[in-house]
């Protein structure tokens, strides 16, 4: 496991010092993203738990959210479609 200075921590996968493959990273105020990394970004599949309770599960491209995926804000509003540089698009 790596631990940042700022208190976030990374378990999981790495190639060529950066995080790759799957893994999972954890932040101070207990939020959390697990998935897939690719060259030290989020890319692919993952599922990002934020701390008012909020959760994204789909696809990410380069640390933003960008393909399909399912967001539910904490009084159980759900939308799933199409998202765009981190905006829902459809």
């Amino acid at each position: 496991m790596y631990t940042a200075n700022n208190g976030s921590s990374y378990l999981g996968e790495w190639y060529n010092d950066l995080q790759h493959g799957i893994g999972k990273e954890t932040w101070p105020d207990k939020s959390y993203f697990e998935g897939e990394y690719k060259e030290g970004t989020k890319d692919g599949k993952g599922i990002y738990v934020y701390a008012d309770g909020s959760i994204y599960d789909g696809e990410w491209v380069n640390n933003q959210i960008e393909g399909i995926g399912t967001y539910t804000w904490p009084d159980k509003k759900v939308y799933t479609g199409q998202w765009i540089n981190n905006n829902m698009h459809g």
